[in-house]
C-alpha cells in the first residue's frame, strides 16, 4: 500500500481528503486515492468514514477491471464500516455501506442478497435526514431503492414490490444537484435509470459531461456506450466501442460482444464474426470476469448466425 505519497497530505481535513480520495478515484488513480482513505483511518479510526471510502474504491477497482477478485477485502471493509457505524450511530454510513453492498451484488447478479441488503438503506438514510435536513446525498441511496422497488419482477420474478417511478426520479434528481460528498456517483445513477426509462438525450447530457471530466473512466465511457447501442445509433456506439477497446487493451468480454452485435445488426456478418471468434478464441482470458457465463452464451448465440460468412 502507498502510505502518504504526498507530504502535504498530514495538512489535509477529512472533507478534502475525501474530495481528494475520490477526484483521483474517478480519474483512475487508485494508489493516490488509496493514499487519501487510508489517512483517513489515521485522523479517526474509530470512524467509519476511511473504512467507507476503502471500500467504494476496491468496487470502483473492481468495476473498472470488471473482474470481482478483491472482494474478500471488499467484504471485510464494507462490514467494517457497518459496525462502526452501529456503534456510533452514523446513519449516513450505515445506510451508504448497504447501498454499495447492495449494489455490489446486483452487479454480481446475486439479487436475493441484493434485495435484502437493499432493504436496510431506507431506514438509515431516513434517519440521517431527520437529523440534517440538507444531507442531499441521503438521496442517492432512497431514489435507487425506491426505482428498484418499481422494477423488482425484472430481477426477482416472485417478487411484488411497488415502487413510485417519479418520487424516484426526484430523489435523483436532488442528488445530482444537491449532494456534497456522492454527486458524480449520483450523476452516474441518474443517468443509469434515465436510460432504463428510454429517456436518451436527458441521459446523453449528463454521460458527456462525466466522460469530458474524467476521459479515460472505462466505467463512465461504458454507460454512455450502452446508451447509443440501446438508443440505436450503432455509429456513436462503435465509436465509444473502439475507444474502449484502447482503454481496455481488449481484455474485456462485454465490449468485444457488444462491437460484434453491433456489426450484426448493421448486417456486416463478416466483421461481427471477427469480434465473437475473438471472444471464443480468448475465452480462457475472460473466464474470471463478473458475468462471463451470460456474455459467453451470448456469444455463442450469435457466433451461430454468422458462422457461415
Amino acid at each position: 500500500m502507498l502510505l502518504l505519497t504526498f507530504l502535504n497530505i498530514f495538512f489535509l481535513n477529512q472533507d478534502t481528503l475525501i474530495k481528494e480520495g475520490l477526484n483521483y478515484a474517478y480519474n483512475l488513480d487508485f494508489k493516490k486515492a488509496e493514499s487519501c482513505f487510508y489517512y483517513l483511518n489515521k485522523l479517526n479510526p474509530n470512524s467509519p468514514t476511511g473504512y467507507f471510502f476503502q471500500s467504494l474504491l476496491l468496487q470502483v477497482i473492481m468495476l473498472d477491471s470488471f473482474n470481482d477478485r478483491y472482494k474478500n477485502i471488499y467484504y471485510e471493509k464494507i462490514k467494517k464500516t457497518i459496525n462502526l457505524a452501529k456503534k456510533s450511530s452514523s446513519d449516513f454510513y450505515l445506510g451508504s455501506a448497504y447501498l454499495y453492498w447492495a449494489l455490489f451484488e446486483g452487479w454480481r447478479k446475486n439479487y436475493w442478497q441484493s434485495y435484502l441488503l437493499g432493504m436496510e438503506i431506507p431506514k438509515y438514510l431516513n434517519r440521517a435526514l431527520e437529523k440534517d435536513r440538507n444531507l442531499f446525498d441521503c438521496y442517492l441511496g432512497l431514489g435507487l431503492y425506491e426505482y428498484f422497488k418499481s422494477k423488482a419482477n425484472k430481477y426477482i420474478f416472485s417478487l411484488k414490490l411497488f415502487g413510485n417511478k417519479e418520487k424516484a426520479l426526484e430523489y435523483l434528481r436532488l442528488a445530482r444537484d444537491s449532494s456534497k460528498i456522492l454527486k458524480v456517483t449520483a450523476q452516474y445513477a441518474y443517468a443509469w435509470v434515465l436510460i432504463e426509462e428510454k429517456r436518451f438525450n436527458e441521459a446523453e447530457i449528463i454521460l458527456k459531461e462525466l466522460s469530458n471530466k474524467y476521459p479515460n473512466n472505462k466505467i463512465f465511457l461504458r454507460l454512455l456506450r450502452d446508451l447509443y447501442y440501446k438508443k440505436g445509433d450503432y455509429q456513436k456506439c462503435l465509436d465509444l466501442c473502439e475507444k474502449l477497446r484502447t482503454l481496455e487493451k481488449k481484455t474485456i468480454l462485454e465490449n468485444e460482444l457488444i462491437t460484434g452485435k453491433v456489426y450484426y445488426f448493421l448486417k456486416d456478418y463478416k466483421k461481427a464474426k471477427e469480434y465473437f471468434n475473438f471472444i471464443i478464441e480468448n475465452k480462457d482470458k475472460f473466464k474470471r470476469q463478473v458475468r462471463f457465463k451470460d456474455h459467453y452464451e451470448e456469444t455463442l448465440k450469435y457466433f451461430r448466425k454468422v458462422k457461415w460468412y
